[in-house]
């Protein structure tokens, strides 16, 4: 795990709070700024290619990043599989930080010189009681991370490399809600992700781009009829 220097939270980056993040949906920002005032809040700096948090390194702390960006990945040293990156606002810890049992189940790592603003337990707990609308946005980004791997192992357990790629391109649209999509890892990576061959995959592509479904550019691919994966 990286050597982090924990600070106070600064009103700059409060505002970022404010502006990206899902768990201060509908709450004020007088009521934010207090919260993030308390010690179980702060704020520490995460150097490019560092573990933030991986199965043996983790404390009870919700991270969220405020600048930069992370990798999350699942698996041993020889085959780890890209679960998801994380962008500014986005929530780490989350599925751990009440689970009774210690460790952490993913590796996060650094993709870039990251900022991340950490919420000890004790912060959680006390900020339900003081705004319920923070304990709504909770449940309610808890429940769409149960959707999202609930679409993930659909991805996993398709019927074929073009099934397989659809129910991927789908959930990934879902995800970002964008008709550009750019590959985190490698072709022979993502085959192994979706449990294809090489070869399989590369047909997938071919037979959804003859159907004008979508075009690639080594790893961009442009969803052209979205409504069709």
């Amino acid at each position: 795990m990286s050597h982090m220097i924990q600070e106070k939270v600064t009103t700059n980056q409060i505002n970022r709070v404010i502006e990206h993040c899902s768990l201060f949906r509908s709450v004020d920002k007088e009521t934010i700024t207090k919260l993030l005032e308390r010690e179980s809040a702060s704020v520490e700096q995460c150097a490019k290619g560092s573990t933030i948090y991986d199965e043996s390194h983790y404390r009870k702390a919700l991270g969220i990043i405020l600048q930069g960006s992370a990798m999350v990945t699942k698996g041993d040293a020889e085959h780890r599989i890209t679960m998801s990156r994380l962008k500014e606002g986005d929530l780490f810890g989350m599925a751990a930080l009440f689970y009774e049992e210690e460790g952490f189940i993913s590796k996060v790592v650094a993709e870039h010189d990251t900022t991340v603003l950490f919420l000890e337990k004790t912060w959680l707990t006390d900020s339900f009681a003081y705004e319920p609308a923070i304990a709504a946005n909770y449940i309610t980004i808890l429940s769409e991370r149960i959707h999202f791997l609930s679409r993930k192992i659909t991805t996993f357990t398709g019927s074929n490399g073009t099934d397989c790629l659809r129910r991927f391109l789908r959930s990934e649209y879902q995800r970002t809600n964008a008709k550009e999509l750019s590959l985190t890892v490698s072709m022979t990576t993502l085959a192994t992700q979706l449990n294809v061959s090489r070869a399989s995959l590369y047909r997938s592509f071919q037979i959804l781009t003859d159907q004008g479904i979508l075009e690639r550019k080594g790893k961009t691919i442009q969803l052209l009829q979205p409504q069709c994966l």
